[in-house]
């Protein structure tokens, strides 16, 4: 994972923006698992972006070379974490 808080991954692999995705990401248990992560922050913290960016996920080689990518289809859809182990395990030296 790569913070972009001046967002030029997201400028560069044009990452959209959406309305329509954000308000199906709302019904899809997006408040439950926002609350139950706010239990690993110690302090407040301040969202950087947009609401409703869409998240992308990107799998890279050690040759910086992209070999996977999964945009999101609403607001908090992300690569499943059992897909990126399964990767890693695969692509290991």
């Amino acid at each position: 994972m790569i913070p972009d808080p001046a967002l030029q991954f997201y400028k560069q692999f044009i990452i959209q923006r959406s309305g329509i995705k954000t308000i199906i990401g709302r019904f899809t248990h997006y408040n439950e698992k926002h609350k139950s992560g706010e239990k690993y922050f110690k302090q407040d913290y301040v969202r950087d972006g947009h609401l409703n960016r869409i998240g992308a996920d990107f799998l890279v080689d050690e040759n910086g070379i992209i070999q996977k990518t999964y945009y999101g289809k609403f607001v908090d859809d992300h690569l499943p974490v059992e897909e990126i182990i399964k990767w890693v395990n695969e692509n290991s030296l």
